[in-house]
């Protein structure tokens, strides 16, 4: 594993920061993930994508921290979705499509990322 690899820790990151913010503010979780959405859209701007695809040396290491980080986005991503959905039994209408932009956000777009 290179160092490079704990870049995906963020799969873990972005989704336990999207459901801390379900919790405390859910009013505030849509434009909460907006800005997620806008600073990596600018990082990817700012920085240059020459970081390499995880390392394709058949590493015991390597492909135990790819397993466990799929092992933990898969029950943290249900937790989202049923949080969310409480969320949103107990909110208005604006509140419900921030709350859906979120968690289809985060849902969405980081699942095919962690393909075993």
């Amino acid at each position: 594993m290179r160092i490079s690899d704990l870049r995906f820790l963020l799969a873990i990151f972005l989704p336990l920061l999207t459901l801390n913010t379900l919790v405390n503010q859910p009013e505030i979780a849509g434009v909460a993930t907006l800005v997620v959405w806008f600073a990596i859209a600018g990082l990817d701007v700012l920085l240059p994508n020459n970081s390499p695809a995880p390392s394709a040396s058949p590493s015991s290491w390597s492909d135990a921290y790819f397993r466990w980080l799929l092992r933990l986005f898969v029950p943290l991503q249900m937790a989202l979705i049923a949080v969310g959905a409480w969320a949103a039994m107990h909110a208005d209408w604006l509140t419900v499509l921030g709350l859906a932009f979120s968690v289809g956000f985060i849902t969405g777009s980081q699942g095919h990322h962690l393909r075993a």
